[in-house]
């Protein structure tokens, strides 16, 4: 007899959800995409900080795989998926990568030089707030996908 699915602590979800978001690249892009937005569909109503922070995390980090890939494909509806959570002081990183992204996208299809000071812009804020080797390989990510 099948067992009813058990619905998930706050702990065992976010577990879950750090799991997957840390090992996304070992998956492939449709793979990562089914379960973002299984992910999505699940929590994006939820209040809870930390699972709100991870799905942000595993948002920028297909936004990264898919541009990397060079498939624009699912870019729009995870940019304006992101968009729909709250600001918050804790997601400003997560925030400032997707902007980074939604600019850069935006870059890669209009060419216009206000997207790319946007992005070149958010890489700066990085490295002048102690983050100066994020924003480094940030910059070479730039670079090459521009």
């Amino acid at each position: 007899m099948k067992q009813p699915k058990q619905k998930c602590s706050s702990y065992y979800c976010n577990l879950r959800l750090n799991l997957f978001c840390n090992f996304m690249e070992f998956y492939d892009l449709e793979t990562n995409v089914m379960i973002t937005r299984n992910a999505l569909n699940k929590f994006m109503n939820s209040n809870d900080t930390e699972i709100q922070e991870v799905l942000l995390a595993i948002m920028d980090n297909l936004l990264y795989l898919s541009i990397k890939e060079n498939n624009y494909d699912y870019v729009g509806y995870l940019i304006s998926s992101a968009e729909n959570f709250p600001v918050k002081p804790q997601f400003y990183f997560y925030q400032s990568l997707l902007f980074f992204y939604k600019h850069l996208t935006n870059y890669h299809f209009n060419g216009k030089q206000e997207d790319l000071d946007t992005c070149r812009g958010i890489v700066n804020g990085l490295k002048l707030t102690g983050m100066k080797a994020y924003g480094i390989e940030l910059e070479e990510f730039l670079n090459k996908h521009m």
